[in-house]
């Protein structure tokens, strides 16, 4: 798929097991585990939008082009799918985007460190893109079951629809992913922030003595609180499938949120970087099943 040039390099299991093992040795055990589970956020948002993308470009594609389905059904079964493809595309060129300005800083690439990440987090789980994430997790999330019923309605009475899916889950693609895992692991992922987040604050150490950094965190730590709280109001939409464990996860995460010291938590997600600006990023998404839509521009 034309993304994974992207990504390639996250295809290691660990960042720990593909930096070089001398680099690897002038770390603190703190700094290796946060590069991990940094490297897993990666990991698991480029994994994110490779479903996203097999929705639109293998399945909805392929529906309407091999089966003529109408366009009222496709948008029954995939709902929303092109607002969740444009914001998880911006949201993983910016992650992306700070990998490669890291990799920049050292002649050897393989051996980067992200030391700045708390400002791509706030800008996408905070202002505007908070809101706009709500409303299409909210649509998503309460079409859920009306989206897997459809296809399994279709599924039991057409045949030419089970010779596609059929033919289309064989394709090294897609991976034997079928329509209504696709759209589970969607309606999952907003659920796993919470728990990526606290175990970025759990190996990060150090904080700031600055009184202007201390005013500059305590902004920070507002913004992550409210943050969490929305990701945390997902976990009640109707039809969002998480068990007891994922509401324990967002409850204990937005408890830890609140009794953090202020002065630690721009540390624990940007190691006191400043704001940073987004440069564009090659990673595109199909609007519309037509023009590509890009990552933010360039300030």
């Amino acid at each position: 798929m034309e993304f994974e040039h992207d990504i390639k390099y996250l295809e290691a299991d660990s960042w720990s097991g593909m930096v070089d093992k001398k680099f690897l040795k002038t770390l603190k055990k703190d700094e290796i585990k946060r590069q991990d589970v940094i490297y897993e956020l990666y990991q698991t948002e480029a994994h994110h939008v490779r479903t996203l993308k097999i929705m639109s470009e293998v399945y909805y594609k392929g529906l309407q082009k091999e089966l003529q389905l109408d366009a009222q059904t496709l948008k029954k079964i995939f709902p929303v799918l092109d607002e969740l493809g444009e914001m998880h595309t911006e949201f993983l060129s910016l992650l992306l985007d700070r990998k490669r300005a890291a990799s920049a800083e050292r002649q050897n690439s393989n051996n980067f460190l992200i030391c700045s990440i708390g400002d791509v987090l706030v800008k996408q789980f905070s202002g505007c893109s908070s809101v706009r994430m709500k409303k299409i997790y909210g649509k998503f999330c309460s079409r859920h079951n009306e989206a897997v019923n459809l296809y399994k309605e279709l599924h039991a009475k057409d045949k030419r629809f089970q010779a596609f899916i059929k033919k289309t889950m064989s394709s090294s693609v897609v991976r034997r992913l079928s329509i209504p895992e696709c759209i589970l692991l969607v309606t999952q992922r907003i659920t796993k922030y919470p728990v990526l987040i606290q175990r970025i604050l759990q190996h990060t150490r150090g904080k700031s003595e600055d009184p202007q950094q201390r005013v500059f965190h305590s902004a920070r730590v507002r913004h992550i609180h409210q943050c969490v709280k929305v990701i945390k109001e997902f976990c009640v939409l109707p039809d969002l499938r998480c068990n007891t464990r994922c509401l324990v996860s967002f409850e204990n995460l937005f408890l830890a949120i609140s009794s953090l010291h202020i002065f630690v938590l721009l540390s624990a997600v940007s190691h006191d970087s400043p704001v940073q600006s987004f440069p564009s990023s090659s990673l595109r998404w199909r609007k519309g099943r037509g023009r590509r839509v890009t990552g933010p521009a360039q300030d």
